[in-house]
Parts: structure tokens; sequence; C-alpha cells
């Protein structure tokens, strides 16, 4: 892949009219990406990315737009990525593809209802097979991630995502251990809140001894 891009790339910045070697050069690029990591990895989608949007630029089409999305998803650039989506949208709007890959930018900008809204739109328009599965589990992470553990097991399930199912379903029963220690935390606080009312009140009252007892009771009990 490397290779072919080194290779495709040469042929493109020979003769830019020469679109298929251009796009042939995003394609062998990303692929690259997805063998390398590091800072290899983001000089492959970048590389790609920069063609690709020369690509569009040239030839305004459904294709060029969405490949140039897919390299700058990649390069982590999801502002631009999503920009380009959104060009690729407007040429396919029913393309459930473009839904996801909208998702996804949407969900590392933290744009949670927004990347939902795609994940449902891509489910309206249909999705089988591995593409549907890819849906469902991001949509379980988009649930997970905003607390929404229910939404997330129910979409786990839809991916058959068994380890994630039981991984969120952990984190639900401890979400709900958590509050239900908090809600007592905070019922033991307002006792001892009524506590010092009354002391306040006795010690208004001129019932100094009785309310010296119950201040050493609640030194004891706030030490617990």
């Amino acid at each position: 892949s490397a290779k072919a891009f080194s290779a495709f790339k040469k042929a493109y910045d020979l003769k830019p009219s020469d679109s298929k070697n251009g796009t042939s050069a995003v394609k062998s690029a990303i692929s690259a990406a997805r063998r390398s990591s590091g800072s290899q990895k983001d000089s492959y989608y970048s590389q790609g990315a920069a063609i690709a949007e020369k690509l569009a630029g040239s030839s305004a089409t459904f294709d060029n737009f969405l490949l140039a999305g897919e390299a700058r998803l990649g390069a982590k650039d999801y502002q631009k990525a999503l920009g380009w989506f959104d060009r690729a949208r407007s040429k396919q709007p029913q393309n459930a593809l473009v839904h996801y890959y909208r998702s996804q930018c949407n969900t590392n900008l933290g744009q949670y209802n927004a990347a939902i809204s795609d994940l449902q739109q891509a489910l309206k328009i249909g999705v089988s097979g591995k593409m549907r599965t890819q849906v469902y589990n991001q949509m379980g992470f988009v649930y997970d991630k905003t607390k929404k553990y229910d939404d997330a097991i129910t979409a786990y399930k839809n991916a058959g995502n068994t380890k994630m199912v039981n991984s969120v379903q952990d984190k639900k029963e401890k979400a709900a251990q958590n509050v239900e220690v908090e809600r007592e935390r905070a019922e033991y606080e307002r006792k001892l809140q009524a506590l010092e009312q009354q002391i306040r009140e006795l010690e208004a009252i001129g019932e100094v001894e009785e309310a010296n007892d119950l201040r050493e009771h609640l030194k004891k009990l706030r030490e617990q």
C-alpha cells in the first residue's frame, strides 16, 4: 500500500488532470494509513486528504466529497471531515454510509445528540450486515458516553456485542449503587443539620447543658 501510494502520488503530481491516479493515490494512502501507526499513520492520512481535496475542488462529485471526508476523518480533522460529509450528503441524502461517517465526526466533536440523529437516520434509510453492526456499536458507544445505559444496552444487543452489553450492565449497576450511596449520604447530612438546628434552638432558650450534650453527640457523629 505504501509503495502503491508513492507510485500513484508521483503519477498524479506529474499529471494532475488524471483524476484516476489521484483517486488511486487517496485510496492507497488510506489503506497505508490503516496499516501504520503514530506519525506515519497521520502522514498518510494528511497526504491523502490533501489530494482528495484537490480532486473534490476540481470535480464536485459525491465520490470525491466522500473520499475527502474519509481521509480527513482518518487524520482526526473531524470538523473538516464533517464539512466534506455534509457536501456528500447534499449529493446523496439517502446514503447510509455518509450518515454513519457524520456520526463518527460528531461523536469525536462531543456533539452526541447530532451523532445519535445521524445513526438513527442511517437505520431509517436501511442498513444490513457489517454496516448495521457498526451503526449499532457506534450508537451503543454514544449512549454509554452520555450515561443512557438502557439505550446503550439495547444498541449493543442489536449489534450482537455481548461483551459490551455486559460491560454497560456492570456500569449501570455501579452507577445505581453510587446514586444510592449519595442518597444515603445526603439523608445523613440532613439529619446532622437538623441536630445543629436543635442545638441552636436549645441555646436560644437557655438550655445550655442539654445543648452541649447534643453538640458532643454531633461531634462524634461527624467523626464516624
